[in-house]
C-alpha cells in the first residue's frame, strides 16, 4: 500500500494511505460524523510506541527539516 507521511508538529509525522488524496476517489465518497480526532490517534500512537507495536519503516530515522 502506497503511504504519504506528513508531520503534524516537529517531530511528529503521521502516515496516510495514498487513496485518501486522490481527488476522483473522495469525489464519490460520503462524509459523515468523525469517528475519532487526532488527538485520539496521537494517543493510539504513543501506545502502541511505549508498548513497542508501532509498525516502523526503513526510513524511519530519516528526519526532513521544513524551511521556512
Amino acid at each position: 500500500m502506497e503511504t504519504i507521511v506528513g508531520e503534524v508538529e516537529p517531530g511528529v509525522a503521521l502516515c496516510f494511505p495514498a487513496w485518501i488524496f486522490d481527488p476522483i476517489i473522495c469525489a464519490v465518497m460520503q462524509i459523515g460524523e468523525p469517528y475519532v480526532n487526532t488527538e485520539g490517534l496521537a494517543d493510539l500512537c504513543l501506545l502502541l510506541e511505549r508498548h513497542r507495536l508501532r509498525r516502523s519503516f526503513s526510513d524511519d530515522n530519516t528526519v526532513v527539516e521544513e524551511v521556512t
